[in-house]
């Protein structure tokens, strides 16, 4: 064979990162971040060729030493070559609080927003136009009931808007007890409520320590 035909069998896929970010204190309890990033992935055969441009700006705030707060609010375009098949908003708050000296909890609140466009190419084919809205709430309570007795719960709430819809609420509970330097008791209790539909399972695991735990 020539090595014509060697070179043209000869495939290479190229992915490419980068992106700027600037971050500036707007106030004393609030921090500002801009950010944009650019994914790109393409071949010698102009067979595949995607390209992704993120924007992305960040509200941080710790008001009091016990409490930080960031919110985000990021859009995104995918493109395949050249035309644009999809555009994504996202809006995010996080909080992380300490309620009392043992207590902890860790909240997120969400809203998306997915817009997909009619597209017809090598790589990618979409019919119609769709939209889909997602909002939710995850967030997780830690304490540490007494020197020998803790407790987690993890919780989410989320629905689905578009074509489909559908909701999805669950929740896990997660005691540990430690009688002694050996043993370790643990039990959990989890619920799922997925579009009325309820299930639920419970657990307990006994773990025998060969060492105490540090």
């Amino acid at each position: 064979k020539t090595e014509i035909d060697k070179e043209t069998k000869l495939i290479s896929n190229t992915i490419r990162t980068y992106g700027i970010n600037t971050t500036w204190y707007t106030h004393k309890y609030l921090t500002t971040s801009l950010r944009f990033q650019r994914n790109e992935s393409f071949d010698n055969k102009d067979e595949k060729d995607y390209k992704s441009d993120t924007y992305s700006i960040d509200f941080n705030s710790s008001p009091y030493p016990a409490l930080n707060t960031r919110l985000s609010l990021i859009k995104s375009f995918s493109y395949n070559f050249g035309e644009k098949y999809s555009e994504n908003d996202l809006y995010l708050l996080t909080i992380n609080a300490k309620l009392y000296r043992d207590i902890n909890t860790l909240t997120d609140i969400g809203f998306s927003n997915v817009k997909t466009f009619p597209i017809e190419t090598k790589s990618i084919s979409i019919k119609k136009a769709s939209e889909t809205e997602t909002k939710y709430i995850r967030g997780l309570i830690d304490a540490r009931l007494t020197p020998k007795l803790q407790a987690s719960l993890i919780y989410g709430l989320s629905s689905i808007s578009g074509e489909s819809s559908s909701t999805l609420n669950e929740g896990n509970l997660v005691i540990s007890y430690r009688p002694g330097q050996f043993i370790n008791i643990t039990g959990n209790l989890r619920l799922t409520d997925s579009d009325g539909d309820v299930s639920s399972a419970e657990g307990i695991i006994v773990d025998w320590l060969f060492l105490p735990t540090i």
